[in-house]
């Protein structure tokens, strides 16, 4: 009756009313647009399952913020909401997850008397007991641990339909754990330039402020913290009413000894790692940042990143390790596990103290000033080539010597040497050195642009390393016999060298993964492949001599890329991989661009191109007459869509001369509807060719599609369109490669006829292997 009425409704209004929006920011410059990128990405108006999504990134960055803001702007639109916040730290408390839990139930609850929990399983069973019908928003803010999660909000099944899970976190692979995919973590990235100066403005100028400051001393402050908005908002508390001369000591100061609220925010992530990741961390941070190592775990964990193929980590980040290493000994550089500073070396070398890492620049060292070093494991030599008098003697023990430039090779003492790594790029040497047969641990060899380098070793001599660079070693004639047989060597890198032309007959490393010969002029024939080679993954001959290839290259049966760009002397010749069915191969393009173990995921997987010429387009491709196609499908059938092939037969491309030779000869573009309504265009171009050539490629459907909404329409089905174009495509023709459909889901489809079912290719059937029989499709029919 009415008066029921008014009572629910007086309840819903004070519901609303105790859910109050948080505290932001002082300042919450650049977060408007990031909720908005946000939003885009949860579906708010779709009610169909629980959507999990996780904010990921380093400390400090910004998570939390924009974690509050994006509660503030959609909290209003669940039956209750809970920000749990300090994750972490609260769940190391005494009965922390309980407190946590017990937080949740009665942020989204609101009930008159507290609920209690007595421990996490009963906490578990209340939650799943309570909200499997509620729609929530559930946002759990710097969580560290699995356990976490799974004490809180289980795999998000708990919930009611419509409710939306938000996790922050600086782990990575806890989202994966979780089952988030990676169309929904949103890497939270540093501020712009502009929002980084507009931030520090707020923080460190009051606006009755009549102090003028130096532009270079603002633009010095602005590179120190590069975006990282913890810094900005440390920083221009801490500038802010100072004069010149203190923003230029302060300055001065932080270079050398970080900021320690930044600091203690940094040093969480490194407090997490476990005990070799630590030292390896330790290791990037005062030596290697800016080599090309890669370390998935701190990736994950938001210490380093990986940009064009060189390790990077934000400035503050290094400062924090560097310190870390300062506060083992903080007045005795010799009792420090590294040392790399100027002044630090020699106060070692001085006191001939005993320790482990150490960087030397421009300093004149005796023959044996390494060798009571009984814990020096790293030794990197700098500007040193001429500070020896005599031989240079290290010890056995070394696991890592590296020596830009070296004039000579250094002396090890008999016995048993651990060394694992070794880097003399740029040496003063004619010859591998014969001693490197007694280093049975040497894994990673690097005598990169060596010029009087004339031959290469017996792998033998080595046999477990795994990486040999010999790159831009212009006077290396020779690649020794050993590579066609060694079983133990992954990488082998031979780009630049210039004047290598014998190379083995035949190759039958069982172990080899990656070969480059890039721009190895005079290298004129490939071996031959006896038998099949499942180990070479990538294989570059880019700028070589090369007048053909053997037969026998369809043995390299694992093969995901071969570059032969400007191989001028190939011609005609290329007829061994037009003729080498596997390549187009429908069984072997599925194996080559959709491993077996991802099949149960919606990972990205590896991508599978091939460009061939005076190919035709394999016959298990759907040809196209017209530029574009359209079909239709249930949010039941496109999650079953794992990859899209797509064929693109490229006629001669008649301008013919180098003026034009990087124009694109053709584009596609992919474009998707809702409703009628373009959702995303992607185009894509290949540049210009001599002869016919097909383009055979693996498309992912989330990145053409990105998040699709399959709740905004009638029906729940939508029309996706694709569109091929270009002056030199004489025609193109697709398949869609999906998983095994339930025999419903096929009625389905072909009584309403929505999509034809020879376009899709079913992972897993054999039967699906063969041809597709289907006359061609025209432009607006449905498929």
């Amino acid at each position: 009756d009415e008066s029921e009425l008014i009572q629910r409704i007086v309840k819903e209004i004070s519901t609303l009313l105790d859910q109050t929006p948080l505290h932001v920011a002082m300042y919450p410059v650049g977060i408007d647009s990031r909720v908005v990128k946000l939003k885009s990405m949860i579906n708010l108006e779709s009610n169909d399952g629980v959507l999990m999504v996780g904010l990921w990134g380093k400390g400090g960055i910004g998570k939390t913020t924009l974690a509050k803001a994006f509660y503030n702007a959609i909290f209003r639109q669940f039956d209750g909401s809970s920000f749990l916040a300090q994750v972490r730290e609260t769940s190391r408390g005494y009965l922390g997850l309980v407190t946590l839990q017990e937080k949740l139930l009665n942020n989204i609850l609101l009930p008159q008397k507290k609920l209690e929990v007595s421990n996490v399983d009963t906490g578990i069973h209340q939650i799943q007991h309570r909200f499997h019908r509620k729609k929530v928003l559930v946002i759990l803010d710097d969580v560290d641990d699995l356990y976490q999660l799974r004490a809180l909000v289980g795999e998000g099944k708990w919930f009611g339909n419509g409710s939306r899970i938000i996790v922050t976190t600086r782990d990575k692979q806890l989202l994966t754990s979780l089952g988030i995919d990676q169309d929904h973590v949103y890497e939270v990235k540093a501020l712009n330039d502009g929002e980084a100066h507009e931030l520090l403005s707020k923080h460190a100028f009051l606006t009755s402020q009549k102090l003028e400051i130096r532009t270079n001393l603002v633009d010095s402050v602005l590179n120190y913290a590069k975006g990282l908005p913890l810094a900005f908002v440390e920083l221009g508390f801490f500038l802010c009413g100072r004069r010149e001369e203190e923003w230029e000591s302060t300055l001065n100061k932080l270079f050398t000894i970080p900021n320690k609220s930044i600091n203690d925010v940094f040093k969480i992530s490194y407090d997490g790692l476990e005990e070799n990741e630590k030292e390896i961390f330790l290791h990037i941070a005062c030596f290697f940042k800016g080599t090309t190592i890669g370390l998935k775990i701190l990736i994950e964990r938001s210490l380093i990143t990986i940009e064009s193929g060189t390790l990077q980590m934000h400035d503050l980040i290094q400062l924090m390790g560097m310190d870390i290493v300062k506060q083992e000994c903080d007045d005795d550089p010799g009792r420090r596990s590294r040392v790399w500073l100027y002044d630090d070396v020699l106060d070692v070398l001085a006191y001939d103290t005993c320790w482990r890492h150490l960087e030397l620049k421009e300093i004149f060292i005796g023959p044996d000033a390494f060798m009571k070093m009984r814990r020096l494991r790293l030794l990197i030599l700098r500007n040193v080539h001429n500070s020896f008098h005599g031989p240079v003697y290290v010890p056995n023990w070394l696991r890592y010597f590296e020596w830009h430039g070296a004039p000579m090779i250094p002396e090890f003492s008999s016995g048993t040497k651990k060394l694992v790594g070794l880097d003399m790029s740029n040496c003063s040497i004619p010859v591998m050195p014969k001693q490197l047969k007694d280093f049975q641990n040497l894994k990673y060899i690097n005598f990169s642009e060596c010029e009087p380098l004339v031959s290469m070793p017996s792998l033998s001599c080595t046999p477990n390393v795994e990486e040999l660079t010999l790159s831009s070693c212009h006077n290396l004639v020779e690649a020794h016999e050993s590579i066609a047989h060694d079983d133990k060597l992954p990488v082998l890198n031979l780009d630049g060298c210039s004047e290598l032309g014998i190379f083995p007959n035949v190759l039958k490393s069982k172990n080899l993964q990656a070969l480059n010969l890039q721009d190895c002029t005079k290298f004129e024939r490939f071996p031959d492949i006896p038998h099949k080679f499942k180990g070479l993954k990538k294989l570059c001959l880019e700028r070589t001599a090369i007048e053909g290839l053997p037969a026998s290259i369809e043995n390299l049966v694992s093969l995901e890329s071969m570059y032969l760009n400007n191989c001028q002397n190939l011609a005609d010749n290329c007829k061994s991989l037009q003729n080498c069915g596997d390549l187009t191969s429908v069984h072997d393009f599925v194996r080559r661009g959709l491993p077996k173990d991802d099949i149960s995921s919606h990972g990205r997987y590896p991508l599978c191109s091939i460009v061939l010429p005076e190919g035709k387009m394999p016959k298990w491709v759907l040809p196209i007459e017209e530029g574009s196609v359209s079909f239709m499908a249930s949010e039941d059938l496109y999650d079953k869509f794992l990859r899209f092939a797509l064929c693109v037969v490229l006629g001669e491309d008649e301008q013919g001369n180098d003026e034009h030779r990087w124009e694109p000869i053709y584009e596609y573009d992919w474009v998707t509807h809702i409703n009628g309504e373009m959702r995303r265009k992607q185009k894509y171009g290949l540049r210009s060719l001599d002869s016919d050539h097909i383009q055979l490629q693996n498309l992912i459907p989330s990145e053409l599609w990105g998040v699709v909404d399959f709740g905004q329409v009638d029906g729940s089905h939508l029309r996706f369109s694709l569109t091929v174009s270009g002056k030199n495509v004489e025609k193109w023709g697709i398949r869609i490669l999906c998983k095994q459909l339930e025999d419903d889901l096929e009625v389905v489809h072909q009584d309403n006829q929505l999509i034809d079912p020879v376009l899709l290719y079913e992972v897993g059937h054999e039967s699906t292997y063969s041809e597709a029989q289907s006359s061609p499709v025209d432009k607006d029919s449905c498929i």
